[in-house]
């Protein structure tokens, strides 16, 4: 998932039908579980901090677009 997170971040974090592809999961529900594998600092050694940065502003817009009013 950090590979995948890592990649596609510079591209706005992955098209929803490419996370569906990968992961099976819809991509709020990706967001959130990166998000959650962002703050264990132990799955997330090897990353630097301006990565670990990046990923989890693409994690909190993502999201934050999911759950905006329509």
């Amino acid at each position: 998932m950090l590979e995948f997170a890592v990649r596609w971040c510079p591209y706005g974090g992955g098209e929803p039908g490419d996370i569906l592809v990968e992961f099976g999961l819809t991509d709020q529900d990706y967001f959130t579980r990166l998000s959650t594998l962002l703050t264990t600092r132990s799955l997330a050694t090897g990353l630097d901090e301006a990565t670990l940065a990046a990923l989890r502003a693409t994690c909190q817009h993502r999201l934050a677009s999911a759950y905006a009013p329509r």
